[in-house]
């Protein structure tokens, strides 16, 4: 996932703000996600979650992506309303780092191609 059009942020606001918003939207990730769930940043405004053992995923990714979009729409930083375009991919079986990473950029594209600000998932049984 990463932060819609986060260079505005930055060009806008200045690099203070631009890492304010980097803080701010790792707050939104772990108030959103369970404990066990692992978050980090990838690079840049890029950040991955890996998530294990969901019973019926496409229900409780959608229950998860909902309460992250509702905690995403309720910041608002220096006038620039904070949104995120997201890739999901779930799959029943087990599969390199790159093959998860591969998947769920294509599902990140996808979001992007759409409109932004939602996300698109990839679900593998």
């Amino acid at each position: 996932m990463d932060i819609d059009d986060f260079k505005r942020f930055n060009d806008t606001l200045g690099h203070q703000a631009g890492d304010e918003t980097l803080k701010v939207f790792a707050r939104i990730l772990k108030n959103t996600f369970r404990a066990e769930d692992i978050v980090y940043r990838l690079g840049g405004d890029e950040f991955v979650v890996f998530v294990n053992h969901l019973e019926d995923p496409e229900r409780i990714i959608g229950i998860i992506m909902e309460r992250f979009f509702r905690n995403t729409r309720q910041v608002e930083i220096g006038g620039i309303r904070l949104s995120s375009s997201v890739g999901v991919y779930a799959s029943s079986g087990e599969h390199a780092f790159e093959h998860y990473y591969a998947m769920a950029d294509k599902a990140l594209y996808e979001t992007k191609h759409n409109g932004k600000n939602w996300y698109t998932l990839i679900l593998e049984n």
